[in-house]
C-alpha cells in the first residue's frame, strides 16, 4: 500500500500517452507501462526498471468513476469545513470529466518520486482545469481549498 494522489479534471479526459509525455518532459527515467489485463486504463509507474507505483485513469461510465466521485462528494459534504470551500470543491467534483489516480508505493525512494510528481501536478494545474486531492486535502495549484 502507498500514498494515493488524484487529479480530478473538469475539462475532458486524460490518456496514458498525455501523462507519460508530461512525466518524460520532467524526468526521462519515468516510464508508464500500460497494463493490458485491466478493464480500466492503468499503467505501472517505473523509475528506470524499478516499479514505484500504479497509475489509473477513470472516466464517466467506466464502472468506477461515479462511485469514487460519490465517496469523495460525501466526504466533502460531511467534513464541516468552511461553507464556501465546501461549495467550491463540491461543484468541481460534480463537474468532473475524468480522474488520474497515482498510487505511490511506500519504500525506498518514495519521497524522491513524490517530489518528481510535484512537477506533474504543477503541469496539470497549468494545462488542465481541475483540482488535486491527496491526504484529505483538495488543492487548486498551490492553493489549499479544503481539508477534510
Amino acid at each position: 500500500m502507498g500514498r494515493s494522489i488524484r487529479f480530478i479534471v473538469t475539462d475532458g479526459e486524460f490518456s496514458v500517452a498525455e501523462i507519460e509525455a508530461a512525466l518524460k518532459s520532467f524526468n526521462e527515467s519515468l516510464v508508464l507501462r500500460p497494463n493490458s489485463e485491466s478493464r480500466f486504463e492503468t499503467a505501472s509507474l517505473l523509475v528506470g526498471e524499478k516499479l514505484c507505483g500504479e497509475v489509473e485513469l477513470k472516466r464517466p461510465h467506466d464502472g468506477h468513476f461515479e462511485d469514487e466521485l460519490a465517496e469523495l462528494q460525501a466526504e466533502v459534504e460531511e467534513c464541516g469545513g468552511p461553507d464556501e470551500a465546501v461549495k467550491t470543491v463540491s461543484q468541481l467534483l460534480r463537474d468532473a470529466t475524468g480522474m488520474l489516480t497515482i498510487q505511490v508505493n511506500i519504500g525506498q525512494g518514495e519521497g524522491q518520486l513524490c517530489q518528481e510528481l510535484d512537477s506533474l501536478w504543477s503541469w496539470l494545474h497549468s494545462k488542465r482545469e481541475g483540482l488535486r486531492h491527496s491526504d484529505g486535502e483538495y488543492h487548486d495549484g498551490a492553493d489549499l481549498l479544503l481539508k477534510v
